[in-house]
């Protein structure tokens, strides 16, 4: 009776511990790289090399360098400013221009920064369990200056005029030269429009269209050296993810099973304490 009653309290045990430490687990889902540590993940994109060092996400194709870290502060602006300093000190300026976008997986606030040195930074920030997380495009082409932004508008000729006219030029009124209209691997249709400047270099809007949203990337240049990121910037940002700590739930199952186990301990003495007496009073009555 007393090997039963133990194997009944084990098996409790274990059916209330196994959930909870399942729960506690926080596997990744399938990705192409997962930072176990700061429980956050994102495919590579297309063509890029995955650089990574340390806690300091990043990928890179040559022609731009995509980075990805976590800040320990729930204040956006600092944190943007904290990454940029982890990435190269000299990144660290005053945003030039600045908008809050509410995505499916949360509400970022993105910035467009021109530090000296030709470099153009697009970067998005959003707080998620107390910490800020950065994703960064640093363009690095002293030819072509290439920037990605998202502007809330589901007609994608509408919303990149509105991304040309918000991060570039407000009175930009032009109509494209050329405009082609193609589709990704995904099946998303990407509008491709080709204006010409006054000062003879050319601007190339790509945008797309998800959601409420359209995703444009913007590039200005010599025309032979534009080339669009929208295949890997906002495929790095739509497919980031973030586990979320669940120790707590450990935690509690834990503090439940070691009650439960507890409280068999004792009805085992309680019990066994009874049957001796009982054992004592057969005894007697059998003596008599």
């Amino acid at each position: 009776m007393l090997y039963r009653t133990v194997r009944i309290a084990l098996i409790l045990a274990l059916l209330i511990v196994l959930p909870s430490f399942a729960l506690a687990q926080e596997s990744a889902p399938q990705t192409a790289y997962y930072n176990a540590e700061a429980r956050f993940g994102m495919p590579v994109p297309s063509g890029y090399e995955n650089q990574t060092a340390g806690d300091l996400t990043h990928f890179s194709n040559g022609i731009g360098d995509i980075y990805v870290l976590q800040v320990n502060t729930t204040d956006l602006t600092a944190g943007i400013r904290a990454a940029l300093e982890r990435i190269d000190p000299a990144f660290v300026t005053d945003p030039a221009k600045s908008s809050t976008v509410n995505l499916a997986n949360g509400t970022w606030q993105q910035a467009i920064f021109t530090p000296p040195g030709g470099a153009i930074i697009s970067a998005l920030a959003q707080v998620y369990d107390n910490r800020t997380f950065v994703l960064a495009y640093v363009h690095n082409q002293p030819d072509t200056d290439t920037l990605a932004v998202i502007v809330e508008s589901a007609d994608v000729q509408a919303g990149i005029t509105d991304a040309i006219q918000r991060f570039i030029d407000p009175a930009f009124a032009a109509e494209p030269a050329d405009s082609t209209t193609t589709a990704n691997a995904q099946g998303t249709a990407i509008v491709e429009n080709r204006y010409a400047l006054e000062d003879g270099q050319a601007l190339l809007a790509q945008g797309s269209v998800r959601g409420d949203f359209t995703y444009v990337v913007l590039e200005r240049g010599p025309a032979d050296g534009l080339q669009a990121v929208d295949d890997a910037f906002f495929t790095v940002l739509l497919g980031f993810f973030v586990t979320p700590n669940t120790s707590n739930y450990l935690l509690l199952g834990l503090a439940v099973s070691a009650i439960i186990l507890l409280g068999f301990a004792v009805s085992l003495i309680l019990r066994h304490r009874s049957l001796q007496r009982d054992l004592q009073t057969i005894e007697q009555l059998q003596r008599e």
